[in-house]
């Protein structure tokens, strides 16, 4: 509920923040009387009735009169350049879903209370007083209260509230047990088995793994190939951390991943071949002419996995970190791409 919150009010946002550049381009200032706005734009301060400001609303709730309270602020916003308000909204409100990414909603009033927050960054006086901040913040180079305000609303919301009265009944909030497999794999508290078999689900771990030793060898080949191009980022440390699971900006979290097909044994052979046909008809080809197979039809049943396991030592590359002799991994891969490309007869060194 909360994640519609946040789309509904992104969109009302962005009619409100297309209805000002709209009006900053049909003059440089408005008259004391604001032009009137249909429902469509008006409808990112809740307001729905024909005729009606699209600021109105806040100056109501704030006791002023629309007029002057929409003439002020309309006057300042469309002094600023459009490109900074929408920088410096959009900014606030990816700072904003980050941080609360991961947030439990105990009650109701959580809901309330986060949703309020959320939609206040696209309000006149706040995206005023965000603009004014952040252009000191990049004069002095001291951060801005704003990401201060943000960690404590945070903290405000994962306060649990005592009992005020004998007349309150609640329940006490007790912390869920949690497996020991769990705080192995996962760097920060509050997951579940649940999530750790969609970890397992994602890095092609099928099994059943008491021991976790399946599980925590997929975690490592999985971070190889993501840090591959950075392999001292901090997030590369062979177990979950949150941004790895729910994923940021561009990169998608494990919990999102679609589901690894059962026939592939690790997430290397996952990333070759899972939705990439060519690719394993070009491997499937490749051992059958170099002679590791003559009957394979499709990577993954049994005559392609002989193939695998007879190039492993044909190859002398053996394999590491609980795989098989019959798991393809990227360096074999490689090899025996190369191996194919050789001349009829030629071995794999």
């Amino acid at each position: 509920m909360v994640k519609a919150g946040f789309n509904d009010i992104d969109h009302r946002c962005d009619l409100y923040l297309a209805w000002l550049e709209n009006k900053r381009n049909e003059k440089p200032f408005v008259d004391a009387t604001i032009s009137t706005v249909g429902t469509t734009a008006a409808g990112v301060l809740g307001v729905a009735v024909p005729g009606s400001t699209a600021l109105e609303y806040v100056g109501l709730a704030l006791g002023f009169t629309s007029q002057i309270y929409n003439a002020y602020y309309t006057r300042v916003l469309l002094g600023i350049e459009p490109s900074t308000i929408k920088i410096t909204v959009e900014g606030r409100r990816l700072a904003f879903r980050n941080e609360f990414i991961d947030a439990r909603y105990r009650e109701k009033s959580d809901v309330v209370y986060v949703l309020r927050s959320y939609l206040k960054l696209c309000t006149p006086q706040t995206i005023t007083m965000d603009v004014n901040a952040f252009a000191r913040a990049g004069a002095t180079g001291v951060e801005p209260p704003q990401y201060q305000n943000l960690l404590l609303e945070r903290r405000a919301m994962d306060t649990i509230r005592p009992v005020a009265s004998p007349a309150l009944v609640v329940k006490p909030f007790t912390t869920p047990t949690v497996s020991p497999a769990v705080r192995l794999v996962f760097v920060t508290t509050g997951y579940s088995d649940a999530q750790l078999e969609q970890v397992r689900a994602a890095l092609c771990v099928h099994s059943p793994d008491s021991a976790n030793t399946k599980t925590m060898a997929a975690i490592k080949m999985w971070e190889d190939q993501v840090y591959e191009d950075e392999p001292n980022n901090p997030l590369h440390q062979g177990r979950v951390d949150d941004v790895e699971f729910n994923g940021i900006n561009m990169q998608q979290g494990l919990r999102d991943a679609p589901r690894c097909e059962d026939r592939w044994h690790n997430f290397e052979e996952r990333a070759l071949f899972q939705g990439k046909p060519e690719t394993e008809k070009s491997f499937i080809a490749a051992i059958n002419k170099i002679g590791l197979s003559k009957s394979a039809m499709k990577f993954g049943d049994a005559a392609s996995r002989k193939a695998v396991a007879d190039a492993r030592t044909k190859c002398a590359i053996m394999p590491t970190n609980g795989v098989g002799m019959s798991d393809l991994t990227d360096d074999l891969y490689n090899k025996i791409i190369e191996w194919s490309g050789k001349t009829e007869g030629s071995t794999c060194g």
